[in-house]
């Protein structure tokens, strides 16, 4: 019925209306698909902009991996390199960090320590926000090289939420320290020699 009505609305227009009605319909399909070809496009460029500061970010990691790796293997005798007690995490990540570009570290957790063998590891997770890929860059250098003890264990990368330029960054850092001879009397921190200690005196 429908169908009907616009069937003899449309004949009994003349030449001139028909040809306006098509120019107008001609012109809502073009405006259709050119927003869909935009919103398509722009979100093709995001990802490619995301895509870019990704890369960015591993070519400068691995453009100081030579002399990362030139100071991990120093002929320095591990006993030495390694403190008696590892400097306060936080508090020299926060240097570090200022160092690096002004920058802050808002958030940061620490993780149980574990024991290695003679060492023990103190970690520490921590998030900078909105950060530029040479701050990240100059932060990450200070980490590796400023002291023998402290390394980065794991890195992960964002793109910043309102600026494409921008980085949120999440990094696992550890320090080492030598186990006491007092810790090892006591059972250590980790509460391994503890348990056997106990084991024995129920048997």
């Amino acid at each position: 019925m429908a169908f009907e009505q616009l069937r003899g609305r449309w004949e009994s227009m003349a030449p001139r209306e028909k040809r306006l009605v098509l120019a107008l319909g001609v012109t809502a399909v073009v405006c259709v698909l050119g927003f869909v070809w935009l919103r398509v496009s722009s979100s093709l460029a995001r990802l490619e902009t995301q895509n870019a500061t990704s890369r960015n970010a591993l070519r400068l990691i691995a453009e100081h991996q030579d002399e990362i790796l030139e100071k991990r293997n120093s002929p320095d005798d591990p006993e030495r390199m390694i403190p008696e007690t590892a400097q306060p995490l936080q508090t020299y990540l926060e240097s570090l960090a200022s160092q690096a570009g002004n920058m802050t570290i808002p958030n940061s957790t620490e993780r149980p320590a574990v024991v290695k063998g003679k060492y023990r590891e103190l970690s520490v997770d921590i998030s900078l926000h909105g950060v530029s890929l040479d701050q990240l860059s100059k932060f990450l250098r200070l980490v590796e090289t400023t002291a023998p003890a402290v390394v980065t264990q794991r890195i992960k990368i964002h793109p910043y939420v309102s600026q494409h330029d921008k980085l949120d960054v999440e990094l696992s850092i550890s320090a080492f320290e030598k186990v006491k001879a007092t810790d090892k009397a006591k059972g250590g921190k980790d509460g391994k020699d503890t348990a056997t200690d106990a084991g024995k005196s129920g048997t």
